[in-house]
């Protein structure tokens, strides 16, 4: 069964895949990619939920699956909702682990008010994943130690 993770904050595909891999054993098939503005790839004029879960939908396409169960975490979880929303047909399962879910507020108000200096982290130390890279215990470092890789598609 594929099996898209879609990652949160600080992090890249190899996040998901490395949420999801100690569950997978052989019947799932882990699938994953960077979301906009992470591990160097650009961030379009259109970075909204919707159009990181076209850019899904799209990999999926190139893949050529045509149904998978959808697994957002944290900052994730948006653009698994929108994917679920536009292609119903295409998911099998939607599964939200601590979702960053915004909250429509009367006359518009923002959902969620950002920390000072959030968006210069996000832009800057974020960005540059080699931060991730080197810090011990990561995803990163991990999936370099293993002496076998397990069996990914991305």
């Amino acid at each position: 069964m594929p099996v898209l993770a879609v990652h949160g904050a600080g992090g890249g595909f190899d996040q998901g895949l490395d949420a999801l891999e100690p569950l997978a054993g052989e019947s799932l098939q882990l699938i994953a990619m960077p979301r906009f503005g992470y591990l160097r790839i650009p961030l379009p004029p259109d970075a909204s939920a919707a159009a990181q879960a076209e850019a899904q939908a799209c990999l999926l396409d190139a893949l050529e699956i045509s149904r998978a169960a959808i697994v957002g975490a944290s900052a994730g979880a948006p653009s698994s909702l929108q994917f679920a929303l536009r292609h119903p047909e295409r998911t099998s399962a939607l599964v939200l682990l601590v979702p960053a879910a915004y909250v429509p507020r009367p006359g518009g108000a923002p959902s969620l008010v950002t920390p000072c200096g959030t968006d210069f982290l996000f832009e800057t130390a974020l960005r540059w994943d080699f931060l991730f890279w080197l810090a011990p215990g990561s995803p990163a470092t991990r999936y370099c130690a293993r002496s076998s890789p397990p069996r990914r598609r991305w």
